[in-house]
């Protein structure tokens, strides 16, 4: 076991709240502001990651490809079926579409769901048996939640029953790529739940924050930013 891992998945999550935290909850940056520094500082992160344990992140996006691409498109058709079952709002401009949908919406899937579950495949020896598999899964799983929790508890707006909605959204993605092997799967259905968002209209649903508008995040079903 290389315990270095799960220190970058501890940081990630630490990392993870102080930018939902300040730029977010604190400093109330407008959405397209937010990101600015929020993708600089993950976004320095997640290099950061790569750079020191010497990731082919070519190899590790391409690995077992046709099931990413299957399983992704499958986790996106739950996320954004309920992305569309919140109330619709103004649409997006054309920036929204690629700052708040594909940039967002792919440092996200890395952060919340691909840099964990990378972390707990590289701290353990690949293992023979099945049971071994399934306990680093868990683990896996266990290192997303936490990553997700830090994260989004920085927002004031899901410190409340947002919160458990935003876990299981991306403990759906989580599971996908731990059952495809895929981190690919993560990239593309939260992408895609961050462009259907901006379509729908980015001011009342809960998988684009920051809000600062007070809505009814009661209202929604499983999803998550």
């Amino acid at each position: 076991m290389n315990s270095v891992h799960i220190f970058w998945v501890a940081g990630a999550g630490f990392l993870g709240f102080l930018t939902s935290a300040i730029f977010g909850g604190v400093l109330r940056l407008q959405r397209r502001w937010f990101l600015l520094p929020f993708t600089l500082a993950i976004g320095a992160f997640l290099a950061a990651y790569v750079v020191v344990n010497e990731l082919d992140v070519i190899n590790l996006m391409t690995r077992n490809l046709v099931w990413g691409l299957i399983g992704g498109a499958l986790a996106a058709g739950i996320l954004v079926k309920n992305v569309l079952s919140q109330p619709a709002s103004r649409q997006g401009t054309v920036l929204d579409l690629l700052w708040a949908g594909v940039i967002y919406g792919t440092i996200d899937g890395l952060l919340l769901t691909v840099m964990p579950v990378v972390a707990m495949w590289q701290a353990f020896s690949t293992p023979r048996s099945m049971i071994a598999q399934f306990g680093i899964g868990v683990l896996a799983m266990l290192g997303s939640i936490y990553v997700t929790f830090t994260y989004h508890f920085g927002y004031p707006e899901f410190r409340g029953p947002g919160m458990m909605k935003a876990i299981l959204g991306n403990a759906i993605i989580t599971l996908t790529v731990l059952l495809t092997g895929s981190p690919l799967a993560a990239v593309l259905s939260h992408a895609a739940m961050h462009v259907v968002a901006v379509l729908h209209g980015p001011e009342m649903t809960i998988q684009l924050p920051p809000h600062y508008v007070r809505h009814d995040l009661g209202d929604a079903q499983a999803g998550t930013a």
